[in-house]
């Protein structure tokens, strides 16, 4: 299981072709396939919001703690 991303990524750059078929960004593609019915694409969607900083599953749904303030 070392190398997980090589049996996760079964097509590379398909988010890149379906984003410029769709005439939108990498990134707005990913959020639209991470909602989809169907499981490979939703899969794929997640995957490259996985990859991608800024993603929706970068950001965290919690709230933001405050720090401490110095002395």
């Amino acid at each position: 299981m070392a190398n997980w991303i090589g049996e996760a990524v079964k097509h590379p750059g398909a988010l890149t072709r379906a984003a410029a078929a769709h005439g939108k960004s990498k990134h707005q593609e990913a959020e639209d396939e991470s909602h989809s019915s169907d499981p490979s694409i939703r899969a794929r969607g997640n995957l490259g919001l996985r990859f991608m900083k800024g993603g929706d599953l970068h950001k965290s749904h919690a709230p933001k703690r405050k720090r401490a303030g110095r002395a």
